[in-house]
């Protein structure tokens, strides 16, 4: 079970109360990506982002407003030094090759954290 969490992505915000709504929101893309912010409703923080395109994926986690968060480290081989993500201000971000992650655990991670708002453990994490 999840707690109620409030995802921002692309095209506006939901509130989510079941795994499987936030799967469904996880998993939709706009020309090959997304950028998702997961936090509890009503609140800010802990926040979680899931930054994908096509089969790549960045997760960080910040605890609280003062935290400069964490950064997935990276668990593929063929990455590029870096990588372009959707920024929700229509431009493009630019992420470490080093940060990128699989899909399937970055999914996982997104579900881990909704059921316990705290940094999942799933993956490797690097302090920004």
């Amino acid at each position: 079970m999840i707690h109620r969490v409030d995802v921002f992505h692309l095209s506006g915000q939901e509130l989510v109360t079941t795994a499987e709504a936030l799967a469904t929101i996880v998993r939709r893309r706009t020309a090959g990506g997304s950028h998702l912010e997961i936090a509890p409703h009503p609140s800010s923080h802990p926040l979680m982002t899931l930054i994908v395109q096509d089969s790549f994926a960045v997760l960080h986690y910040f605890g609280s407003v003062d935290d400069p968060g964490w950064q997935s480290r990276g668990n593929l081989h063929a990455v590029p030094a870096v990588v372009e993500f959707p920024d929700p201000t229509g431009s493009v971000m630019t992420l470490p090759g080093a940060a990128v992650i699989d899909l399937v655990t970055a999914e996982r991670c997104v579900t881990a954290f909704a059921e316990s708002l705290s940094r999942p453990g799933l993956v490797e994490w690097m302090r920004l």
